[in-house]
């Protein structure tokens, strides 16, 4: 399949605290949609602690922090 006709999913960033310290979550996804759902779904899972949601944030073009770097986009099928 070629770069043009695959599909890609975005790095969205949700910025979060539980009560004792702040931390970023990266989540994949396909839209926006999908994304909520899937923070959705990963705050359910967390129960019992409380996750307080500050931000969700698209980053198409990757995001760098201390030598490390996730990709702004991947396939689909990933």
């Amino acid at each position: 399949m070629s770069e043009e006709t695959q599909s890609y999913k975005t790095l969205w960033i949700l910025a979060y605290h539980n009560g004792t310290y702040y931390s970023l979550k990266p989540f994949y996804a396909r839209s926006a949609d999908d994304v909520e759902q899937q923070v959705q779904e990963w705050i359910e899972q967390q129960s019992p602690v409380k996750i307080v949601r500050e931000s969700l944030r698209a980053f198409p073009g990757g995001f760098k922090l201390a030598m490390s770097e996730l990709p702004g986009r991947m396939p689909d099928t990933w």
